[in-house]
This record gives C-alpha cells, structure tokens and sequence, in this order.
C-alpha cells in the first residue's frame, strides 16, 4: 500500500507542477488571454490584455470595454454564439 500512495503522490507533484507551468506560460504571455463566464464577465485575464485595454478588467463584463457604437452588435453576437452551443 504504501508503493501505491507514492505512485499517486509523484503523480499528484508532475501534475501539480504541469499546472504551475501553464499558469505561467498564460500569465506571461504576449498575447491577451482571458477566461469569461456566461454572461460575460470577466473572471481571469493576463497582464497583456491588462495592457492592451488599460485597466483592471475581472468582474467587469467584455461589453462595458467596448466603443458604444460596437456594443449592440457585439451583444447580439454573443448571445447568437450562447444559442449555439
């Protein structure tokens, strides 16, 4: 038994550090990376979107960054892809 548990731990350490590894290569990235629930809010971005768009952006909805002129638009297109599943 005790083989078994130190099989699931060096499992549990590998995958632990594969996570932290690709936390860190989204984090730093260079492209804008973001992660947004359903109804639009942001719930994670990396520090190059932070820079691209200039503020803090979790918690707030993708819409409220937008032109006014592009929103309407925008929306209907985000609920066209909601719908589609």
């Amino acid at each position: 038994m005790n083989e078994l548990a130190e099989i699931i731990a060096r499992k549990f350490i590998n995958n632990k550090d594969k996570i932290e590894k690709y936390r860190l290569i989204v984090e730093f990235s260079l492209l804008p990376t973001f992660l947004i629930d359903r109804s639009g809010k942001f719930l994670y971005v990396n520090k190059a979107i932070e820079i691209v768009i200039g503020e803090e952006l979790i918690g707030k909805s993708w819409v409220e960054i937008l032109i006014s002129k592009n929103r309407e638009e925008a929306l209907n297109r985000w609920e066209m892809f909601l719908e589609s599943g």
